[in-house]
């Protein structure tokens, strides 16, 4: 009993930790969007029901003998295959840069790829052990349960997991991360491979043939038989529901929070512990207790989305990230409850251990593929959560009705409470399209307006402001972009806004030449990008003959600063999403920035360091930073290795700017850790949105002319250093160590 505990264990907390290492890893190479942790997840599902089905085919199909043979083999072949990686990449897990992205093909499709590369077989085996060893244990222990065994495999996912940032991440490099993740396997391979020699000289008395275990017998039925086909579908609507909420609420924190392993991991433990919960003992599901709390939980996610939609233009006001995270995790936590314990209610007898997790390993494979692939092919919002809480809605009562048990079943008042279910999944399904219309294209917020109307709910709408509508919706693996266009009677111009998830990347006046031409936003003339761009040496002496500016600019948003150029200067726009190109750079998008530009002004595709890696010397006078005033920070361009890159490309005198202003995020300790460590002169220049049109906004300015932030207009808005316990805190990162989790606000 020790030897398969603490295989299974182990195993289980390889299987969560390797997810770990190798998205953080490649997170960088993709741009660091969410999108990369839920492919990621995609990838792993898709292998864990691989595993599932192997462990299945093997014990239904082969003897003992041969199951042992088998997966001997595969574990020796597992080995064998990470030493020559090792060799190859010199890490056993982590690929080499020739995988890395480069914008010329699907990054899904080459995530997918690098994964069955760099980790597909070892995690193939992980994902086996769990099932296989229980069949074994049922074999040799035809009269113990090994459900218990499945939530051991689940504590050690969460130990995994929970390892990961609080110990993990914090200390150790990838590649210290990847070898000592190699070592523990190694361990693992020695631990079940004698499981599974032991196992091949046991008696070939089919699983099936197995008596019934005690205390085994299905929750509902006293017939351990094989399941119905409602059982089966059930177990695959109870596990996709969970599996498409905890993805598409990762998704959800990701876009309005930060792209962290951090806030990877807390959905995977809650979606995990109810894992254990469920399975450990029946008694700690209570399913009255959580269909109320269910239906308050999704009450409260609406509210909150409700309040950050209904929010006054201009105001400011956005929901505290604690209160964000808690009512989103809450409502996780309820729903996998809800779907685990309806599904071990529906669980059959051992006899059919395997099947059962193979359907299981299935519906959260579906629910991946809808996430990954489905929903952002079809939807130009984050609608996958709402529909993970309808599926699990429906299938919640689906199960309740099955039960004949149930007080839904009561003849004296079933009905009294089976209607209000049936409302409540009807509102599920359509809630969000009244709770979403400001998001909709305008087509469909026209015909939700006119239907609220008619059933008298306008009033209850986050209509937010009445002159602004939405003109255009691109979602891609970058996330989602909207076009806002307000047009107020009292003025005589219309204003387009940019949205990339909730946060704004600039708007442009849409009136005439002179409206077209104010900056705006969070580069105006207080902000520390004007001033470094007006005050720069070269700027000042644009009159003298061959004395161009040359300004490079990492993310494109509106395209505002192109605005500054002036005839004769070279604008270069490095920028990942296409979309973003489309909307804001083209002739036929949506802003005139760049097209009316007097610089010459080009765009880049792709990801800006790899770019600038491959590019001869740019000598920019300016380099500006934009990329981390989003949700979801590149980390890969903060890094030693990346300020390299910066520092080849920059003409003496030339001033690197960074945008820092980020409502989560306090990038500032470390600029200023990573300024110490290349001798630059830098300066944090604050503007508090006091000039019309601006946002109050904060940018450093780094440099190695010694005399250049002595000028009088930077050191009037200079803003206090951060302190030196502050900064020492900090550790410089690089391409192997990162920790965004310590500069969280």
């Amino acid at each position: 009993m020790t030897i398969y505990a603490l295989t299974i264990f182990i195993s289980a907390m390889l299987l969560f930790q390797v997810q770990l290492i190798e998205a953080k890893y490649i997170l960088p190479w993709f741009g660091g969007t969410p999108t990369v942790w839920s492919t990621c997840m995609l990838f792993f599902q898709v292998m864990l029901t691989a595993g599932y089905a192997y462990s299945h085919g093997i014990v239904s199909k082969l003897s003992a003998r041969r199951q042992s043979r088998i997966h001997l083999f595969l574990l020796s072949a597992s080995i064998i295959l990470l030493i020559f990686q090792m060799f190859l990449w010199g890490s056993p897990l982590l690929p080499d840069s020739g995988w890395k992205h480069t914008g010329s093909d699907m990054p899904i499709i080459r995530i997918l790829g690098l994964l069955t590369v760099s980790v597909g077989l070892p995690f193939f085996i992980l994902a086996t052990t769990s099932t296989l060893l229980q069949a074994w244990f049922v074999r040799i222990f035809p009269n113990r349960s090994p459900y218990k065994l499945f939530a051991l495999s689940n504590t050690g996912s969460l130990v995994g997991l929970l390892s990961y940032p609080f110990f993990v991440e914090p200390n150790l490099g990838l590649n210290l991360q990847a070898g000592i993740w190699f070592v523990i396997y190694v361990i693992f391979v020695l631990c079940c491979g004698f499981i599974a020699f032991t196992a091949g000289r046991i008696s070939d008395t089919p699983l099936s043939a197995s008596p019934p275990a005690e205390g085994n017998k299905p929750l509902d039925s006293v017939d351990p038989g094989r399941a119905t086909l409602l059982q089966r579908i059930l177990w695959l609507a109870l596990t996709a529901g969970a599996s498409i909420i905890l993805l598409a609420t990762t998704n959800q924190v990701g876009e309005e929070v930060a792209v962290i392993p951090f806030l990877w991991v807390l959905p995977l433990c809650i979606y995990l512990l109810s894992f254990i919960l469920c399975f450990s003992s029946r008694y700690l599901y209570n399913r009255p207790l959580f269909v109320v709390l269910g239906i308050l939980g999704i009450y409260m996610v609406g509210r909150t989305m409700f309040q950050m939609l209904a929010m006054i233009e201009g105001s400011g006001y956005s929901a505290p990230i604690l209160q964000q995270i808690t009512i989103y995790y809450v409502a996780l936590f309820i729903c996998c409850m809800l779907c685990h314990g309806e599904l071990v209610r529906l669980r059959p007898h051992t006899r059919y251990l395997t099947q059962f997790y193979l359907s299981v390993s299935i519906g959260g494979a579906l629910g991946g593929i809808f996430v990954g692939f489905i929903a952002p092919s079809f939807f130009n919002g984050l609608w996958e959560l709402y529909i993970g809480y309808f599926i699990c809605g429906a299938a919640v009562v689906a199960a309740i009705l099955h039960d004949r048990r149930s007080w839904m079943n009561l003849p004296a008042w079933g009905w009294m409470l089976k209607v209000p279910a049936a409302a409540i999944v009807v509102l599920l399904a359509v809630g969000p399209y009244f709770l979403l219309v400001d998001r909709l294209p305008q087509t469909y917020r026209n015909i939700t307006l006119s239907t609220a109307d008619k059933i008298g709910l306008t009033q209850y709408l986050p209509m937010g402001d009445p002159e602004e509508k939405t003109i255009a919706i691109n979602r891609n693996f970058y996330g989602i972009l909207r076009v806002v266009e307000v047009i107020p009677e009292d003025i005589g111009y219309d204003t387009r806004y940019l949205y990339h998830g909730q946060t704004m990347h600039g708007f442009q006046l849409m009136g005439n030449d002179y409206f077209r031409r104010t900056i705006t936003s969070y580069f105006t003339s207080q902000s520390g990008i004007a001033r470094a761009i007006n005050n720069h040496p070269r700027y000042r002496a644009y009159d003298s003959p061959n004395l161009q500016l040359r300004v490079g600019i990492v993310g494109l948003g509106a395209g505002t600063l192109a605005a500054y150029g002036r005839e004769g200067d070279y604008y270069r726009i490095y920028e990942i999403n296409p979309a973003m190109v489309e909307v804001a750079a083209s002739e036929q998008g949506f802003f005139r920035f760049v097209p009316d530009s007097r610089a010459e002004v080009e765009v880049v595709l792709g990801d800006a360091r790899i770019s600038l890696e491959h590019e001869e010397n740019q000598q920019f006078d300016i380099l500006a930073l934009d990329a981390f005033s989003g949700d979801a920070p590149p980390i890969h361009l903060l890094t030693r290795e990346a300020f390299n890159i910066y520092m080849g490309h920059m003409r003496e005198g030339g001033i690197i700017a960074v945008h820092i202003t980020n409502r989560y995020i306090n990038f500032k300790p470390l600029i200023w850790k990573i300024a110490n460590e290349f001798g630059l002169e830098r300066v944090h220049i604050g503007a508090w949105g006091e000039e019309r049109h601006a946002y109050g906004t904060d940018w450093i300015l780094l440099s190695k002319d010694k005399e250049i932030f002595q000028q009088r207009v930077f050191m009037e808005a200079s803003v206090e250093p951060p302190g030196y316990e502050e900064i020492d805190s900090i550790r410089v990162w690089t391409d192997d160590y990162s920790n965004l989790y310590q500069l969280l606000w």
